[in-house]
């Protein structure tokens, strides 16, 4: 699906061999009254099996719930989640508190109309806690008194400690120092069980807290250590955060420094890790495209060139980076914006579909080699959060730590969503153990499983 502003979706049934077929929005149900739609989220809202969509607008959002044959529901203002009248950009779900069903965190870029940004006023963003089908914003329980109404871009939820607990990243646009904007925000859970809403604290050593004028956010293992890493684009030189533990990151953003043009940087937009060879290691696809609204610079003086590249960087065991994007023949040169990376055509590895600017979609169809992979559904059919969002995944051989994933929806990128499932590049392993810990804390292991698959691991939720 792709948002088309006053226009409604633009909706693409896939037949799982990579082929598409375009179908009617309203067809579907997904009537919009010509909202001027901005972003979209997806996940399995009621826990029936099936993905919903919750669409993000300037204006009243609006949840849809799939019948499962073929027709969606809207059910926004049942759900508590139409309003109030915003301009939301993104929505990440997760289960905090870990109860059993998902909540959702509203990113609002600022109230307006759909003109120059100048004339957007800050708000502040939505945490809805879900009760018996009903969601209420708890967003004090995140952000204190003190912190101000901002430009929120994207949100993720991730486990940043290994914890078992899903903490929280906001990225923040128009954020520059000193002018006195909300920088980008970490949010580290510290629920209890038990308790009936989620608690945060504000780590000091985290170092995320950046003035930047980010739009996306990509969360991954990039360096094989088993804890994940941060990385978020910007108008200017893009923040790469490493994880060093005990909720400290640290700022590796110079390693990427020359393939942004130095300091100023280009304009870059969604960001998305992904293992696109499938030899276990993570690549960072980032997506850099033009902004029509300024001159020959973008916003804080940023290099803002009719021709901006889109990368996808490898990471050496030195700690440096190559761009492989030219080598692979994903270098677009068009504004492009969003990106989502999956498995399109079943042969196990993973595709791009990106948007760009005045250009729209674009299919990106990975090449195959040798090396293994498994992708893993999970299914918990006792609870509301069916697809497990929020899950650990390892992927062990003996003692090695092949690769790590978490279950997510709509946590990363720029207002796009990927399938709720994950992808592992296992390199020539033909047999691994799979280590997962489900969203409640529960753990399980299963061994001896084969590759080049997709395999759905079923359990019940706990009493």
């Amino acid at each position: 699906m792709f948002i088309d502003y006053a226009s409604p979706p633009k909706i693409f049934l896939g037949d799982g061999q990579g082929s598409f077929t375009q179908a009617s929005a309203l067809s579907l149900g997904l009537e919009t009254h010509q909202s001027y739609l901005i972003g979209a989220s997806a996940a399995d809202v009621n826990g029936d099996g099936h993905v919903d969509l919750f669409l993000l607008a300037n204006g009243p959002n609006m949840l849809f719930i799939n019948q499962g044959n073929g027709s969606f529901t809207d059910v926004s203002d049942q759900y508590g989640l139409a309003g109030p009248t915003s301009r939301s950009l993104g929505a990440a779900w997760a289960d905090p508190d870990r109860d059993g069903d998902l909540d959702v965190l509203v990113v609002n870029h600022g109230a307006g109309s759909s003109g120059d940004d100048e004339f957007y006023l800050p708000q502040r963003d939505q945490l809805f806690i879900q009760e018996a089908a009903v969601f209420e914003d708890h967003i004090e329980r995140l952000y204190p008194d003190a912190r101000k109404d901002g430009f929120g871009y994207t949100a993720g939820w991730f486990d940043a400690d290994d914890d078992g607990l899903l903490d929280l990243y906001v990225v923040n646009d128009l954020a520059e120092e000193g002018d006195g904007n909300p920088p980008n925000f970490f949010a580290h859970n510290v629920s209890t069980k038990g308790n009936d809403k989620p608690h945060f604290d504000m780590p000091e050593q985290s170092h995320l807290d950046q003035a930047m004028l980010a739009m996306g956010l990509a969360v991954g293992d990039m360096d094989g250590d088993g804890d994940l890493d941060i990385h978020v684009s910007n108008a200017g030189r893009t923040f790469l955060a490493r994880n060093d533990g005990d909720l400290r990151f640290i700022d590796d953003s110079l390693a990427l420094a020359g393939l942004s043009q130095g300091p100023r940087g280009d304009i870059s937009w969604s960001t998305e890790f992904f293992d696109y060879n499938n030899n276990g290691r993570l690549e960072l696809f980032c997506s850099f495209g033009h902004m029509p609204s300024k001159a020959s610079y973008g916003p804080n003086d940023t290099e803002n060139p009719i021709d901006q590249f889109d990368a996808l960087w490898s990471r050496h065991q030195n700690g440096s980076f190559e761009d492989l994007a030219p080598t692979v023949g994903i270098d677009s040169p068009l504004s492009t914006r969003s990106v989502v990376a999956a498995d399109f055509d079943g042969n196990g590895f993973l595709d791009l579909v990106t948007w760009a600017l005045y250009e729209g979609p674009r299919l990106y169809q990975a090449g195959c080699n040798q090396n293994t992979w498994l992708i893993v559904e999970l299914d918990q059919p006792s609870t509301l959060n069916r697809d497990a969002i929020g899950a650990r995944i390892e992927a062990w051989s003996g003692a090695q730590l092949i690769a790590v994933r978490e279950v997510v929806a709509g946590s990363t990128g720029a207002l796009s969503v990927g399938p709720a499932q994950v992808h592992l590049g296992l390199g020539q392993h033909e047999l691994i153990e799979l280590r997962i810990r489900w969203p409640q804390g529960e753990e399980s292991v299963h061994s001896e499983i084969p590759t080049r698959r997709t395999l759905r691991i079923v359990r019940d939720a706990p009493t």
